[in-house]
């Protein structure tokens, strides 16, 4: 997400301190330069993504990779092991400056995945120089093996004070 070319995303704004949104994606990533998920976007710098990669010695698993004004980090200690067909359900609820992430396969009930996330770092007032844009939320895939791994998105769902 830190580059600024050939980045596949689609994203609304957040219009509410109090949100959730929500997607369902099938992707079968082969290897860990292939990602598709979740993201809370301001801009190349600061984001926070629930993302869907390939480990080697997990298959395929579930992260949040955060970056904090430029500087990046994958917040749980061990990506989650996932199970199923490859169909995904993800989403997010925001309340003030809080993000929980949750994750289901096809059929079962949400579970948590990390703690709640301090998102501050996503809005206009954080930085020392002047921004304006405010905060997406949104669906993205990268493949930067140049394999060009595509993930199928079935919806994408947003709804203010949930």
């Amino acid at each position: 997400m830190s580059s600024m070319h050939r980045q596949s995303m689609v994203a609304r704004r957040q219009q509410s301190f109090r949100c959730e949104a929500e997607t369902c994606l099938e992707f079968a990533p082969e290897h860990f330069q292939q990602m598709a998920g979740l993201i809370l976007y301001y801009d190349t710098k600061d984001y926070i993504y629930l993302r869907v990669t390939h480990h080697e010695e997990l298959g395929p698993c579930l992260g949040i990779v955060q970056s904090k004004n430029g500087l990046y980090d994958e917040l749980l200690e061990r990506d989650i092991r996932l199970q199923g067909t490859g169909r995904y359900r993800l989403k997010a609820e925001i309340d003030r400056e809080l993000v929980q992430f949750y994750y289901a396969d096809a059929g079962r009930e949400w579970t948590p995945v990390g703690g709640r996330i301090e998102l501050t770092h996503l809005s206009d007032d954080f930085p020392a120089y002047i921004r304006f844009t405010g905060t997406f939320i949104g669906m993205c895939v990268q493949d930067l093996s140049g394999m060009k791994k595509h993930a199928d998105f079935d919806y994408f769902v947003y709804k203010e004070s949930f």
